[in-house]
Formats: C-alpha cells, structure tokens, sequence
C-alpha cells in the first residue's frame, strides 16, 4: 500500500440525522496508522465529499459543544451535506452525543472504545474486507 492508500477497517451504516436517509461509511487507516473515515453511499439525494478524512479533523478536541457550523470550514467549497453526515456517523460511532436539550449542538464522548477497537483492527493481518481494495485518498481536505 502506497501513501495515497486507505486500508479498510470497518464498514458500517446509519441513518442520516434527519433519519430521510441511510448513510454507509468505511473507517480506514493509511500506512501511518491514521485513521479515516469515507462516506462510500447516502441513499437520499444529498450530495457529500467522497474522500477519506482523517479523524484528527473531525473530531473535537476537547468537551465543548459544536454544530454542523464548526465543519463548514473543513468542507468549505464542498457539499454543505458532508458535515451533518460525519456528525450522523460519529453519532452511531457513539464518539459524539447531543447535547442536553438540543438537537443541534453536539459534544465528544468517550472515544476509549473506538480507540482500541481501531488498534485491534489495525494490528490484524488483512483488512476487515477481503475484497475491498485500498482506496485513494488524499492527505488533506483543503
């Protein structure tokens, strides 16, 4: 695997947040043991940035609420879609929760789990898909 390739770990799916929509993601890592997450299909019609982004941008770095608003500038000139579908994901991932009283403010959760299930997941011999060839990706969103 070169640098420009993602090896997938997982696969998964959840609905969309306004629950119109069925999301289906891969969860990957390059060969620096990054980790990405891929939207790979939206069964709506919103539209969303195809490539991997590692999760060392899209996950908050500390216990304050967010909203869709804080990745605007991530995907800026990108489908406005793309941010409430990671937020969808990171939610089924239980990485981030509402917010106490609101449903559009979120805040980071305990992602030790997620952690060392990643770490399982990396140090096994072959990708959680036989056939799932890497995919390319691109080292940064801008």
């Amino acid at each position: 695997m070169n640098e420009n390739e993602m090896r997938i770990l997982k696969k998964g799916s959840c609905p969309s947040l306004s629950g119109r929509s069925e999301l289906s993601y891969h969860i990957g890592c390059d060969d620096n043991r990054q980790p990405y997450i891929q939207i790979s299909s939206n069964t709506g019609k919103g539209l969303y940035l195809k490539s991997p982004i590692p999760f060392s941008q899209i996950l908050p770095p500390d216990d304050k609420p967010f909203s869709s608003g804080t990745y605007q500038a991530l995907f800026k000139g990108r489908s406005v879609n793309t941010a409430g579908f990671i937020i969808a994901i990171l939610k089924h991932l239980n990485l981030v929760q509402n917010v106490q009283g609101s449903s559009r403010s979120y805040i980071r959760c305990d992602s030790s789990a997620f952690n060392a299930e990643m770490q399982t997941l990396m140090d096994a011999d072959s990708p959680a898909d036989q056939k799932s060839p890497a995919v390319k990706i691109r080292k940064k969103v801008n």
